[in-house]
């Protein structure tokens, strides 16, 4: 893949742990910080997967504020107690996909 040169600021601190990573894997900071970009990038685009595979997933049952709290109110007072049924059903209209 091509690659292009691209300058930036940074904190000094920050720099002087990437450089310090960079040593000791013996590596250049240049390789470390394209690696850290193309990581953020994958888990960016898996967490937009993640929301739209939710949306997509959606069957429009909710939990309402008093469940929750009643939930959350046990779980502070240290009972482990399962998470709470849905107590909400709604009717989703999902747009129709297209091709």
């Amino acid at each position: 893949m091509p690659s292009v040169t691209f300058s930036m600021r940074m904190d000094t601190d920050v720099k002087r742990r990437l450089e310090e990573t960079a040593r000791l894997r013996e590596r250049s900071a240049a390789f470390v910080v394209n690696e850290a970009i193309e990581n953020f990038f994958e888990r960016q685009d898996a967490l937009q997967q993640a929301i739209r595979d939710a949306i997509d997933d959606d069957d429009g049952t909710r939990y309402s504020e008093e469940v929750i709290t009643k939930w959350m109110d046990r779980w502070a007072d240290g009972h482990d107690d399962p998470f709470p049924e849905p107590d909400i059903f709604e009717k989703i209209e999902k747009p129709a996909k297209s091709a």
